[in-house]
């Protein structure tokens, strides 16, 4: 089955995107949660303007489920899917790759921020250690193999993004992203666009209480190996890329018995 005929079948309402006389580029920005995918879309939108740009977390996972995407959940899914059914305008499919463990930190900190801020004031990590785990492995069971799930049943491949006619993939890696971004866009679509910040962790709490999330809770190396051995984590940074991940980390480690933080 097409995707065109998946997205007829399996979604509510008509079937396309809104139609576009003058042939504007639709972008998809499809990413996990704290790559600064909501940057690249407030971007795109400052750039182009908001009618074809879409955001989503979650793309062709369903699809390869045989879910039916009728809930309003999926609403900003559902309108990535139907722009990507409909060829009759260029189309750029957009994602970003992170550091794992950092992002795995960014996220908690995103989900439990004012639970973080009063813990840290107190240095109080056994009080919260709990809801941190539990955290945790909510976020990982989530996002495992999310590059493979989200694109693959889309028949695009993250470790060689393929360009087709009137379609191309482009993969960001958020620590060089204010210099890759703006240069890949120029390039592929002739338009200088500059990078807009939005959400960072600031936004959530205090910058001392993320600070001290990522001192205080300290992942099992375990963990930190399998995130860093993933095979896709591995095709976009090398060696020495994830050698200076893992110290930031024993750094962070290093600073353990701090003295508490005032928040």
């Amino acid at each position: 089955m097409s995707i065109l005929d998946w997205i007829a079948n399996n979604t509510r309402g008509g079937l396309g995107p809104r139609r576009n006389a003058r042939d504007e580029p639709r972008f998809v920005v499809a990413a996990p949660m704290k790559t600064a995918s909501q940057s690249v879309y407030a971007s795109l939108q400052n750039a182009f303007g908001s009618r074809h740009i879409y955001h989503t977390h979650r793309l062709g996972a369903e699809i390869a489920a045989g879910e039916k995407l009728t809930h309003r959940s999926y609403v900003k899914q559902v309108r990535a899917l139907r722009a990507l059914a409909d060829r009759s305008a260029p189309q750029f499919i957009v994602t970003i790759m992170r550091d794992p463990v950092a992002r795995l930190y960014s996220n908690i900190f995103h989900r439990e921020a004012a639970l973080i801020a009063r813990a840290a004031a107190m240095d109080d990590l056994d009080s919260i250690s709990g809801v941190l785990w539990a955290r945790a492995s909510a976020i990982l069971d989530r996002n495992k193999d999310y590059y493979i799930r989200e694109f693959l049943p889309l028949g695009l491949n993250i470790m060689a993004p393929n360009t087709e006619v009137g379609r191309t993939f482009l993969v960001f890696r958020m620590e060089d992203l204010e210099v890759t971004f703006p240069a890949t866009l120029k390039r592929v679509t002739g338009k200088q666009v500059s990078l807009i910040h939005k959400n960072d962790a600031s936004h959530y709490g205090p910058p001392t209480a993320y600070d001290w999330l990522k001192r205080r809770f300290v992942l099992p190396s375990g963990l930190i190996d399998e995130l860093y051995e993933d095979k896709v984590v591995r095709h976009f940074y090398t060696d020495g890329e994830i050698r200076a991940f893992r110290e930031r980390l024993r750094s962070n480690a290093r600073k353990k018995s701090s003295e508490p933080l005032t928040v």
